[in-house]
């Protein structure tokens, strides 16, 4: 997805996640007649838990402990121009990875 096409994803998501369910669709017709785009939208809307991957990290911001999907971070192994290495608890299968978080 281009990051043009993901921006106007970002703004749709970010005007209809307020609404309620009857409302968020009408929003979405008048907003955007890319079906494919509003498809994508209302996906994202109905995942469950927090919206917070749409915000990029960043390399200051402390991570240790924090969840980023379905894994937890535990501590950092390393940092470097492409990003930080975290190791990370993968809770389903609750096994330990290495977790590479790039800058926005």
């Amino acid at each position: 997805m281009s990051p043009e096409r993901w921006q106007e994803v970002l703004r749709l998501f970010t005007g209809a996640s307020p609404l309620r369910a009857a409302q968020r669709a009408a929003f979405l017709q008048r907003e955007s007649a890319d079906a494919e785009l509003r498809a994508e939208v209302e996906r994202l809307l109905a995942a469950p838990g927090p919206a917070d991957f749409l915000e990029p990290p960043t390399l200051d911001e402390p991570r240790t402990g924090r969840e980023l999907g379905d894994f937890t971070l535990l501590g950092e192994i390393g940092r470097g121009g492409m990003g930080i290495v975290y190791r990370a608890m993968q809770r389903p299968l609750q096994r330990i990875v290495a977790v590479k978080v790039l800058p926005a």
